[in-house]
């Protein structure tokens, strides 16, 4: 069902959070308003600034411009303040892969013999601990964090560098991302990019070079190979013998 996306590919790049783990998208905006609070300042919504795959300066820059309060503190301390309340947040709270995940990745790399690389504007102490928690510090080829590169996404610099490091072409590389920095860098990159979708963003808003759309891994567990004939002549056959299976019972 999906060959054409998955044909050719000799490399798979995996964004880290809103991706393979969604909890820490919640934990980060946690920490934001954990901030505002000690400032006396919850009574500031945080929902048209907090954009996921934004970065916490870009927030509290944002946050500067509109209102006077915000002003009057050094974004460098708040940022440094939430990034320590976040990280404790990760520490304490639990975290579990996306739906699919683990199996994608077994059918990835032991069945197809595809590289695989986990590719995240998150910095490298975050990545260590979510990795470890997750169980996934020996799962990847190649490890691109935030500190390896002067630009992050949207710029497509550290997909470039994943792709130097694994040895794989744009075109022989897939990618799986939620945001729309990290979808547009990918497309910038020159690759093929799934988007691991919550259901609320809209899809016209998303820029690259996008082949799906899906809520998790689980779609395209033992499909990788289907063209869309082959899947409905499947269907078709396992209803009949289950209709048959029905028949002989009665």
């Amino acid at each position: 069902m999906y060959k054409k996306i998955f044909e050719g590919k000799k490399a798979v790049l995996f964004d880290l959070e809103g991706t393979i783990v969604k909890q820490t998208e919640g934990y980060r905006k946690q920490a934001l308003e954990k901030v505002l609070e000690k400032l006396s300042l919850s009574y500031i919504d945080l929902e048209p600034f907090f954009v996921e795959g934004a970065q916490s300066k870009e927030i509290w820059e944002a946050l500067g411009k509109v209102n006077q309060e915000i002003k009057k503190h050094e974004i460098e301390k708040l940022v440094n303040d939430t990034k320590k309340i976040f990280l404790e947040l990760v520490k304490k709270r639990d975290l579990t892969v996306t739906e699919g995940f683990w199996d994608l990745l077994y059918e990835l790399k032991m069945e197809r013999k595809n590289k695989v690389a986990l590719v995240t504007n998150t910095s490298n102490n975050v990545v260590k601990i979510i990795i470890q928690k997750l169980d996934l510090v020996n799962a990847f080829d190649v490890i691109v964090h935030g500190g390896d590169v002067k630009k992050k996404k949207p710029d497509p610099q550290i997909f470039k560098k994943a792709l130097k490091e694994l040895g794989v072409s744009p075109k022989e590389t897939l990618a799986f991302e939620d945001s729309y920095p990290g979808v547009f860098a990918a497309g910038q990159a020159g690759i093929d990019t799934i988007v691991i979708w919550n259901g609320k963003k809209k899809k016209k808003s998303f820029k690259g070079k996008i082949v799906d759309f899906s809520i998790d891994f689980t779609h395209y567990l033992g499909k990788m190979d289907d063209i869309y004939s082959d899947y409905f002549a499947k269907n078709v056959i396992e209803t009949k013998d289950e209709e048959q299976e029905i028949s002989n019972t009665l």
